[in-house]
């Protein structure tokens, strides 16, 4: 979703789609490249010191990306996907309207 997906929600709080049929979902060639680094750490609440791992590379790349692009722009997104017109209007916005 970070990358790709527009998803907008009704005044109910309804996702304004009602259906994933017509979704299309990246193949994995057509993803940007990232780097996931696993940090060793210790969970006393698993067996063994053990994480779950299959929600982990799903929850962090938003924020991931967002961050990365506030540290390098300045500018904080609130609304994802970051699309390039997005990214661009508000370089655009702070740097050119603000003066």
């Amino acid at each position: 979703m970070a990358v790709k997906a527009v998803t907008t929600m009704r005044c109910s709080g309804n996702w304004s789609i009602n259906s994933l049929r017509n979704y299309r979902v990246m193949k994995a060639n057509e993803m940007p490249a990232m780097d996931v680094i696993f940090i060793q750490t210790d969970e006393p609440s698993g067996p063994f010191g053990a994480k779950s791992v299959s929600e982990i590379a799903i929850d962090g790349v938003a924020p991931a990306l967002v961050n990365a692009v506030h540290n390098a722009t300045g500018v904080w997104f609130h609304t994802l996907p970051l699309t390039k017109e997005r990214v661009i209007d508000s370089l655009h916005e702070k740097f050119i309207n603000s003066k």
